[in-house]
């Protein structure tokens, strides 16, 4: 197996670690933080709805979802760069016509997990909620994927997967009334199994925060590789609740403490449009978001945190 996998133990963190304040200085003016589009026409601005896309290690893969034909149905696209140019994706089936969605390369780049509406029993037809499954490089392509059943939930929808320097899998379950999603960590063995997962509590502080808020609506979050820095999903509500277009906040970690969260300025976040699934290159350098559903941008991380707002609350 992947020498990335390696056992470590599990530690759970308080959720009482708290939030401390920023003293980030506004920067919005800087042409250099204006995310630029990823490959128009070919993987951006296609017609097709986009969702969350990662980059390989190497930087020379770019895996992502997109919508296909039926409800709550998509395929996992991979595209490869060569030379200066991205070339058309094509899909990732592994083996199967199910839809599968929120691909996560491992660290060393030989491993993808993914979540999948597959299923679990080879009896059945389709799968009620989308679990985890994970598939290997081969010579010939992706190998058939293996169901993660140490760390999914069959009743539940597992979700947003990614991976930290550390060598652990995060990722986000809902229940299956969707009336509540929590965040996970697992770590993973030699051997390729998965421990048992605990609670990732350094990214459900930001669900606890967030109910602390009325107008707040939190879809989810993921954290640089290193763990010290987080993009947040939020949406403010209207009066009736019901969320808006989602922006981009950022907290920094110093120590255990996370400062309060912040949106990222109007370079990435802009009037009326969705901003949401934001991943990170392995270096922790580049940040890629989902802009409108239809096209990828990415921007330097440093340019995430100097163009944080420096109002306070």
């Amino acid at each position: 197996m992947p020498d990335w996998f390696n056992i470590v133990v599990i530690t759970f963190v308080s959720v009482s670690a708290g939030f401390g304040s920023t003293d980030a200085k506004t920067n919005s003016g800087d042409e250099q933080c204006m995310p630029l589009e990823l490959a128009p026409g070919v993987i951006s601005s296609t017609g097709d709805e986009v969702f969350r896309g990662v980059y390989n290690p190497e930087q020379t893969e770019f895996a992502f979802f997109r919508s296909m034909p039926g409800q709550e149905n998509y395929g996992i696209f991979v595209s490869h760069k060569k030379d200066l140019d991205w070339q058309k994706p094509n899909r990732v089936t592994f083996g199967s016509v199910h839809s599968d969605f929120y691909p996560a390369f491992s660290p060393d780049g030989r491993a993808m997990v993914f979540s999948s509406y597959r299923p679990i029993e080879p009896t059945s037809t389709r799968s009620a909620n989308a679990n985890l499954w994970q598939s290997s490089k081969t010579p010939n392509g992706w190998s058939m994927p293996k169901y993660l059943a140490n760390i999914s939930t069959p009743d539940q929808y597992d979700n947003r997967v990614h991976f930290l320097d550390d060598a652990t899998l995060r990722f986000s379950s809902t229940s299956a009334d969707w009336s509540e999603s929590m965040e996970y960590v697992a770590q993973i063995a030699d051997d390729g199994s998965f421990h048992q997962p605990n609670i990732d509590a350094a990214r459900n502080q930001f669900r606890v925060w967030a109910a602390r808020h009325n107008n707040i609506h939190l879809w989810n979050s993921d954290l640089t590789p290193d763990g010290n820095l987080a993009v947040i999903e939020v949406s403010e509500t209207s009066q009736d609740g019901r969320p808006g277009p989602a922006d981009l906040w950022f907290s920094k970690k110093s120590g255990e403490v996370w400062s309060e969260p912040k949106p990222i300025l109007p370079s990435v976040n802009t009037e009326g449009e969705d901003e949401n699934f934001p991943t990170f290159t392995s270096d922790g350098k580049t940040m890629t978001f989902v802009r409108g559903f239809r096209a990828f941008y990415s921007i330097a991380v440093s340019c995430v945190v100097s163009e944080s707002r420096s109002e306070t609350d």
